[in-house]
């Protein structure tokens, strides 16, 4: 099993370096790329809503389509150095069109990778997500902002060039080390699905269950036999996980999690989006979100069943 069409998104806020990594991921899975690069253009939008523009609306909405032009000349240099097939197309969009229109571009891919960051939590890049999730009920992979990964062990002198030496450079970050964060719930179990080309490539899989409450009772005794359902599970797909359930003691569960992850420190964390009402998850410290907010420099793979 393997992704065969992924969906790459670009905004202005995101680097190249990110979408430089998606674009090399997706390569690596031999898939076909589509990258959507899209423009939120201030200027432009007045422009079209206020007769008799003055010159600096014109000098802003020159500014915009300058600005998108050079982004798409970088990647267009980028995929061509590296001789990669993609499918490249623009959007001029307003955040009000933005869910219809990813809900389209992304209605044929298996992935779509989305640029990681802070700015996750609300705005343009909230409603990519959301339209990505919701709107077109695709897993997402949320990739963080960081360069390519340089490893010294590349590069020997004798046998590699300066130049040679940079192209072999050139690789995204491998997914050695994945952490799941597990809830009995179809939101955890249809993310487990949708990661499987990810899960296989690992070395390592850790299993995390966050508990309110640990005891030697019953109930963890039928704790214990619903993690080996999922054990079993794994294993029927050839995956081995390393186990853990973990207390809350006296935490928000989120907070649990991403102090778990910490400890852990994976290439990529894989989860259920949302398991709760998206109003609810904000009010009262859903996992979620509070994810999405604190984890901006690991890798995300999310789901929403």
């Amino acid at each position: 099993m393997k992704y065969q069409s992924v969906l790459v998104l670009h905004t202005p806020q995101d680097s190249i370096e990110s979408l430089e990594s998606a674009v090399l991921w997706a390569n690596k899975w031999n898939a076909q790329i589509d990258i959507c690069v899209l423009s939120l253009p201030v200027s432009a939008k007045r422009i079209a809503t206020v007769k008799g523009v003055d010159g600096i609306r014109e000098e802003g909405a020159r500014a915009d389509l300058a600005s998108t032009e050079d982004r798409l000349e970088r990647i267009r240099r980028f995929t061509n150095k590296h001789k990669i097939a993609v499918s490249l197309t623009n959007h001029y969009t307003i955040e009000d069109n933005i869910q219809e229109l990813l809900a389209k571009a992304s209605l044929y891919a298996d992935l779509v990778m989305i640029s990681h960051g802070s700015s996750l939590q609300s705005g343009f890049h909230r409603k990519c997500l959301d339209a990505a999730l919701f709107e077109a009920n695709k897993p997402v992979l949320l990739t963080a902002n960081q360069s390519l990964n340089v490893t010294k062990e590349n590069v020997t002198k004798e046998n590699v060039t300066k130049k040679n030496a940079a192209k072999e450079l050139e690789q995204p970050k491998a997914f050695e080390h994945v952490v799941i964060a597990w809830h009995e719930d179809i939101h955890s179990i249809q993310a487990i699905r949708a990661a499987f080309p990810l899960l296989e490539m690992a070395e390592k899989i850790d299993l995390v269950q966050i508990e309110n409450e640990i005891d030697t009772t019953a109930d963890q005794q039928d704790n214990s036999h619903k993690v080996s359902d999922i054990e079993a599970y794994l294993a029927r797909h050839g995956l081995t996980a390393n186990l853990a359930i973990v207390g809350t003691d006296g935490r928000y569960v989120s907070h649990a999690l991403l102090d778990t992850i910490g400890q852990l420190n994976p290439d990529l964390v894989v989860m259920g989006a949302f398991g709760h009402s998206r109003i609810a998850e904000k009010l009262f410290h859903g996992v979620t979100y509070d994810v999405l907010g604190n984890l901006i420099h690991t890798d995300l793979f999310l789901s929403h069943a």
